[in-house]
């Protein structure tokens, strides 16, 4: 160690040479890190909510996802389709629309009914983080449900690649409506 540290002072650098103050300080970044990247959102989420697929650990999955899908739309759906005609899916489109649509009419008749019609949520009583009975776990999976659905509404950008529809308003709309 003395040799390189010689070495570099020959060379006019300044060492850095780890000691036990840096090593501290390494870990603590690390440490941070650590924090900001999974065990804050363990720390402020909810406990009931942390247990379903991609509720842990805070937000990566879905900004994983949203990741995956721009590529998709704008690199390689687009490399993929271009020595390919386009693809007629009217009636997988039919169907998925159809799909969506009592999708959202489920969402939309247990949304009103559990707020009483929106009149429930005037109050601004924050929920007991401590109930996990019949009726919160029926929130938590009915929140969860509408959650995935944002990816589903994904399908409708892809649709329009593999259609050769180059809309950019559409697909960006989508991705914006995700947030």
């Amino acid at each position: 160690m003395a040799s390189v540290v010689a070495a570099a002072e020959t060379l006019g650098a300044t060492p850095i040479v780890a000691d036990a103050t840096t090593a501290s300080a390494g870990s603590q970044l690390v440490s941070l890190v650590r924090y900001v990247y999974h065990d804050l959102w363990e720390e402020v989420g909810d406990v009931r909510a942390s247990q379903l697929p991609m509720m842990s650990g805070g937000p990566w999955p879905t900004i994983g996802l949203v990741l995956c899908y721009v590529y998709f739309v704008k690199v390689a759906g687009p490399r993929w389709m271009k020595s390919r005609p386009a693809f007629d899916l009217r009636g997988p489109i039919r169907v998925y629309n159809v799909a969506l649509v009592a999708w959202n009419l489920y969402f939309f008749y247990h949304f009103t009914s559990l707020t009483g019609f929106g009149r429930a949520t005037l109050t601004c009583v924050p929920p007991d983080p401590t109930a996990f009975d019949d009726f919160w776990r029926f929130n938590l999976t009915l929140g969860w449900w509408f959650y995935i659905s944002k990816f589903v509404d994904f399908v409708d950008t892809v649709f329009f690649v593999l259609r050769k529809k180059n809309s950019e308003l559409i697909r960006y709309f989508l991705l914006i409506k995700i947030n």
